[in-house]
């Protein structure tokens, strides 16, 4: 008789709530039973604990926001370098790669002025700015485009459509994101002062 009042009150609370899924976050308003339509995963009727959860919601927003901030910030200041180095190529002259004979060439720059190349933007961009001014804006567009990503699944989570497996995959794609982020100040650190 307990078990068929529980039942009861299971289905009352999810005729009115979305509630996920524990198992596989599938929205379970107006299911019917005690177990997931979609997984079949055992449903009980319990109280959350809202303390971890409230805490993990806290650290994923401060890590996804402040690499978010982060990769704003520098995706400003590395498409300035790069806007930087094509006006300088336009007043002062377009490079021309030279090579030193030897065993082994090493490329020598020189720049010769003159008057412009009538070439596009993209084109001169191409050719006057250093591979790692380019790598450094697909980073800060890559950390930018990833922490809106993970700041909308934050949000998705909030509103109770994530289950403890998306939790688990929000954590790592939080950690992914730190680690591009970290990985690429430790390789600017080793290059300026290695």
């Amino acid at each position: 008789m307990e078990e068929a009042g529980e039942r009861t009150l299971l289905e009352q609370h999810l005729s009115a709530h979305d509630e996920p899924c524990p198992a596989c976050g599938y929205n379970l308003r107006g299911a019917v039973g005690d177990k997931c339509p979609e997984c079949a995963h055992a449903l009980t009727l319990g109280v959350r604990q809202v303390g971890p959860a409230a805490a993990l919601s806290w650290f994923l927003l401060l890590a996804f926001g402040w690499v978010f901030t982060a990769g704003a910030m520098n995706s400003v200041r590395n498409t300035r370098n790069i806007l930087s180095y094509v006006d300088n190529a336009r007043m002062w002259g377009f490079p021309t790669r030279t090579f030193v004979s030897g065993q082994t060439p090493s490329p020598s720059i020189t720049f010769q002025p003159g008057p412009a190349p009538t070439a596009g933007f993209w084109a001169t961009a191409w050719d006057v700015v250093p591979a790692l001014s380019w790598l450094g804006v697909v980073w800060s567009y890559t950390l930018v485009v990833g922490c809106g990503v993970g700041l909308l699944l934050l949000d998705r989570r909030r509103r109770h459509a994530f289950a403890a497996v998306g939790d688990r995959r929000l954590i790592r794609f939080a950690c992914a994101m730190f680690s591009i982020y970290a990985m690429w100040h430790l390789t600017n650190f080793v290059m300026e002062f290695g």
